[in-house]
């Protein structure tokens, strides 16, 4: 009886770590020494929403690798640089300021702050190349 209930809590636990952590995935448009801006992309017909959050002080910042190749660790500057560079978008002459990523956060609210951002990804490559379409 007691086995069953310190293994139904700590599958509680568990469970509810992942609760708490956040994942965004978006257009990362500001990033300064205390916290990032993303714009998240919403449902079709509905407009995305803009988050800021606090980073922690020790935020991993990652460049995503190539498919199934390793993630490589880039500065605080380069990112800001990418940011300014900003991000083609087909149809639009100039490029949005900004950058894809993703960020994950741990606490809710108010007390939310990113542990970790990945740059890169979630473009949708290049039609027929490597497809059978």
């Amino acid at each position: 009886m007691f086995r069953r209930s310190l293994g139904a809590a700590l599958v509680l636990c568990a469970l509810g770590s992942f609760v708490l952590a956040g994942t965004y995935q978006g257009l990362i448009t500001k990033l300064s020494k205390d916290e990032v801006t993303i714009k998240t992309a919403g449902k079709k017909g509905d407009k995305g929403k803009e988050v800021t959050l606090k980073l922690s002080k020790d935020v991993k910042i990652q460049k995503a690798g190539k498919k199934g190749g390793d993630a490589t660790t880039v500065s605080h500057s380069d990112v800001e640089k990418m940011i300014e560079k900003g991000v083609k978008v087909k149809g639009k002459d100039d490029p949005i300021k900004g950058v894809r990523g993703k960020i994950e956060t741990t606490g809710e609210g108010d007390k939310e702050t990113v542990t970790a951002i990945t740059i890169g990804g979630g473009g949708r490559g290049k039609k027929g190349k490597g497809t059978d379409k």
